[in-house]
């Protein structure tokens, strides 16, 4: 995908529910890379929510460098029912 290489803003949005609070964290790399790396992820504290159940997580991402073509989410550290809706991934920046 060459629209990820060339982009160098991402942002994503995942809805998700859970039962006790965590961090969701989500990975990515770098096109000239062929593992996730820890020091290229980011991660956001969460807590079940009462409206529903759901709630929105967001994160913005910046590589100079683009994106591979794959990413990997954990949506929770602890063993817990989790429940994930729409992912979305949007190039905001080239």
């Amino acid at each position: 995908m060459d629209q990820l290489k060339q982009c160098k803003k991402l942002e994503v949005h995942i809805q998700i529910a859970i039962e006790r609070p965590d961090l969701v964290q989500i990975f990515y790399k770098r096109p000239d890379q062929a593992e996730f790396r820890e020091e290229q992820s980011l991660q956001s504290a969460i807590s079940p929510s009462s409206a529903n159940g759901w709630q929105e997580v967001s994160f913005e991402i910046e590589s100079g460098s683009g994106f591979a073509d794959s990413f990997r989410l954990d949506p929770v550290n602890q063993q817990q029912r989790v429940r994930l809706g729409l992912v979305e991934l949007f190039c905001s920046g080239q």
